[in-house]
């Protein structure tokens, strides 16, 4: 099962702990919002990028492609922008024809 998110909070799964519990950044804790994940993520990958073999160097690469976007905007599976519906409050108006 993947990380849970819901806008701009997450919750990791089991192994994705265990695998932040592993980056070469002291004192990160279990990242809890889209912020705190990419944070430790872009240390992480600050680390590797100063480090000399190709191994650290892909490592920094990884850590900076796993990070997640802000604010997502829905799309449909053919990528094309999902169409958000007037939530009932702002269609009441409607219906009544004001």
């Amino acid at each position: 099962m993947p990380m849970l998110r819901y806008k701009d909070r997450i919750r990791l799964t089991p192994k994705e702990r265990a695998a932040f519990a592993e980056l070469p950044v002291e004192g990160v804790a279990a990242p809890t919002t889209v912020a705190e994940y990419n944070a430790a993520l872009e240390s992480a990958a600050d680390v590797w990028s100063a480090g000399d073999s190709a191994e650290e160097q892909l490592a920094a690469l990884l850590a900076r492609d796993q990070m997640l976007v802000e604010s997502p905007q829905p799309v449909c599976e053919d990528g094309t922008p999902l169409a958000v519906s007037p939530s009932a409050e702002d269609r009441t108006d409607e219906l009544r024809g004001a």
